[in-house]
């Protein structure tokens, strides 16, 4: 069952633990990503569909649009609350000199396809993160809904929703148009990383969250540097479409590290 959001002051001590070790910052030159998402699953009334396994491989990741698409976006839609001439340091506050990074933050940009304001549409919805550590602009989290070059949804997250990408759609009400599924990862001290999942619909009316669930427990030796848990997230509706009922399996699982780098000779 859906859970209260999470509350958004756990989000500065996120920033350093993603800075630290799940992310690296882009500067003016991004890698080069899949331009495409899967396709939303095809759903049959009364049965129970699977709406995201994040037990599966490589399922915690966000995709990102082409380069030149990404630069398009970026071009047309700034940061709409940075003062003009600013840019986003990537560095934080108290990092040491030594540590220090140049250039500027580029924003982090996430992409599913589908139809998401009405049926049958062909649409993408883009999270942009802008400016992940705060420093020089505001950190703001825009979700934005393209048919092409029109804009269906342009829509600024408020500091009670947690997220910072979007990884998956599907339409969970049967009404043809599908709902976004939006991650973070929240870290709490003295006990692990916790990347969650919150389900937003943006149509019809305004975006309204329909539940929030944990993902995956990340392994920490402060938890258990053995076992982590991971969820897989399921609906199903009844026919004729309306309220979903969603479930959540968690499943615990032997971590894995890498092996250890061999010594040196000698």
């Amino acid at each position: 069952m859906p859970r209260p959001t999470p509350l958004r002051t756990a989000l500065a001590l996120t920033l350093l633990a993603l800075l630290a070790c799940t992310r690296t910052p882009r500067q003016t030159a991004r890698p080069a990503a899949p331009s495409s998402s899967p396709a939303p699953p095809t759903l049959a009334p009364g049965a129970e569909q699977l709406l995201h396994d994040f037990g599966a491989p490589e399922a915690w990741r966000t995709r990102e649009p082409a380069r030149d698409e990404a630069d398009a976006l970026l071009a047309r839609f700034p940061h709409p609350r940075a003062q003009p001439g600013s840019v986003c340091d990537p560095n934080l506050p108290g990092t040491p000199a030594q540590s220090r990074l140049g250039g500027r933050l580029m924003p982090g940009l996430s992409v599913v396809r589908g139809a998401f304001t009405r049926p049958a549409a062909q649409q993408s919805a883009f999270f942009i993160d802008y400016c992940l550590t705060g420093v020089g602009q505001p950190r703001t989290q825009r979700l934005l809904v393209l048919e092409g070059d029109r804009v269906e949804v342009d829509y600024l997250l408020p500091a009670t929703l947690l997220a910072d990408g979007v990884i998956a759609s599907a339409d969970v009400d049967l009404d043809g148009r599908a709902e976004l599924l939006l991650t973070t990862s929240v870290f709490r001290p003295e006990t692990s990383q916790l990347q969650t999942a919150t389900l937003l619909q943006v149509a019809p009316g305004p975006p309204r969250v329909l539940g929030t669930w944990d993902a995956i427990d990340h392994c920490s030796v402060r938890k258990d540097p053995d076992q982590e848990t991971v969820h897989r997230l399921g609906f199903s509706v009844s026919v004729g479409g309306g309220t979903p009922t969603f479930t959540d399996q968690p499943t615990t699982r032997p971590c894995y590290y890498p092996p250890a780098a061999p010594s040196p000779p000698g």
